[in-house]
């Protein structure tokens, strides 16, 4: 996920958030590609810190995903950005994958409420969950618990999101979690 800071003179680029960035504010901009090992169907979803679960990927909630091994919001070739304007606190951009069709998003959500609420987030934190296990991503560093420790907090609402997503049968899932604080 690319993060670009809004500044006065436009989007400046800052690089792949957890990796190259690790704060990004509000109204800044992210664009998503997720790089699927085969080709598959999947749903890019936003889960915002007003609660909201706003699918990305496919544009439209009645549409079926399409076969395809990246996909990514905005569609190639544009110059649209998801612009983190729904408040401060934790965001997760979560990629559910299946080798099978998946449902269009509104039908696949239906009489089902996602495990997403607001969360406070300490700025600067990155948590990635890959379908076992969240790893907190920090610059120059690598995660550091001791034997049976509970995760709290941001990193346990990332991987209660993760696990509630892996109920879509047969589905990979992704979850990149990260803190959005106020400008100055």
């Amino acid at each position: 996920m690319w993060h670009y800071a809004s500044t006065p003179e436009g989007d400046d680029p800052r690089g792949v958030l957890g990796r190259d960035s690790f704060a990004p504010l509000i109204g800044d901009r992210v664009q998503v590609q997720a790089n699927l090992s085969r080709p598959g169907y999947a749903y890019i979803i936003a889960f915002r810190p007003d609660g909201v679960a706003d699918l990305c990927f496919p544009n439209d909630e009645d549409t079926v995903p399409p076969l395809t091994d990246a996909p990514r919001y905005p569609p190639a070739g544009s110059t649209r950005a998801y612009g983190l304007r729904e408040g401060t606190g934790l965001w997760a951009i979560a990629v559910v994958a299946a080798a099978e069709p998946l449902p269009a998003y509104r039908q696949w959500l239906a009489g089902r409420t996602p495990n997403w609420k607001r969360q406070a987030c300490p700025p600067g934190s990155v948590w990635w969950y890959d379908g076992a296990d969240v790893d907190a991503l920090i610059k120059g560093s690598r995660t550091k618990r001791g034997k049976d420790e509970e995760l709290t907090g941001p990193a346990a609402a990332v991987r209660s999101l993760g696990r509630w997503l892996e109920q879509t049968p047969d589905a990979t899932v992704g979850v990149l979690g990260f803190g959005v604080r106020t400008r100055n």
